[in-house]
């Protein structure tokens, strides 16, 4: 069997925090070139004499300005996909209630139909004059990830955490992938996931302790490949950083998925995986997250706060 553990990878000096990396027995690495951090593309010919032309800090300046403006366009597709998106449900609630026989409905579920449908009208007129300012196809799914994929390119932590999670969808259909796409994606993802945890984003620690599951038709489990160990490990760095409820239900799924026997066999992991894994999470925890405020719930991802 595989041994797992979390790693630092150093890269030109910098220690960044590598997501995980499977070991074989024997000292031999499987997975080190795919989940290191890249190390930057060489600037073209073309560049080098832009760069050697262009005044002292012009280079900054542009690409600061790029940024910004990867980000300004990353936020306007995410505000109309989202506005579509609550609008299309919201139409989806009343269509539903409308379709169904009114005799077969008892009083209370009748009662509970009307209020869903008040409530659903409330939601699309509140958002239907934002979402009429929207250019067309910029609340497409399509749209959305072309931008999140800019922004996350760009250098920016909420695009990053939106493009790693690379769920994405339009009128109920998921995204169909182009191979560039997937491409892209196994070669910045690893990069994202590690800046990010080396930088306390506890986003980053969700979807690895998720493992991706419950975004099946997203890309992330294309990279983290059902490792139990490393979702045993978030799970643990999670339930260190967070509060109340919360806590408490991260410790109540921790127990159920990892440490209780399953049906026909032994526990998920085994004892030494547990006790490695919780000397991994906790020094995880200090090294980067033990300065962030206490999780009162699940961080949220892509969605505006």
């Amino acid at each position: 069997m595989n041994a797992t553990r979390l790693a630092v990878v150093c890269a030109g000096g910098l220690a960044i925090v590598g997501a995980w990396m499977l070991w074989h027995p024997g000292g031999s690495a499987r997975g080190i070139a795919a989940y290191a951090p890249t190390t930057a593309t060489a600037p073209t010919i073309a560049q080098k004499e832009a760069d050697s032309a262009a005044p002292p800090g012009a280079n900054i300046a542009t690409r600061s300005s790029e940024a910004q403006a990867a980000k300004a366009a990353y936020e306007a597709s995410r505000d109309c996909y989202f506005a579509k998106s609550q609008i299309d449900a919201a139409m989806s609630v009343i269509n539903a209630c409308q379709a169904m026989p009114q005799v077969a409905l008892t009083e209370s579920q009748r009662a509970t139909c009307s209020r869903n449908i008040e409530q659903s009208r409330a939601t699309i007129h509140e958002l239907s004059a934002a979402a009429g300012t929207c250019p067309k196809g910029m609340a497409s799914a399509r749209s959305f990830y072309e931008a999140t994929k800019a922004a996350a390119a760009q250098g920016d932590a909420d695009a990053q955490a939106c493009y790693v999670q690379s769920f994405f969808q339009s009128n109920g259909a998921h995204l169909t992938y182009h191979e560039q796409d997937i491409d892209d994606y196994r070669r910045a993802a690893p990069q994202y996931i590690a800046n990010g945890l080396s930088h306390g984003d506890w986003r980053m620690v969700a979807l690895l302790a998720r493992g991706g599951h419950d975004e099946s038709t997203g890309l992330l489990p294309l990279i983290t490949r059902d490792d139990l160990y490393t979702q045993y490990v978030m799970n643990r760095l999670l339930q260190l950083g967070a509060d109340g409820a919360y806590a408490r239900q991260l410790s109540a799924s921790i127990e159920a998925s990892y440490l209780m026997p399953r049906t026909t066999q032994g526990p998920a992991l085994t004892q030494e995986q547990i006790a490695r894994g919780n000397k991994d999470a906790l020094d995880l925890f200090h090294r980067s997250f033990d300065h962030q405020g206490l999780l009162k719930g699940p961080p949220s991802i892509c969605i505006r706060d």
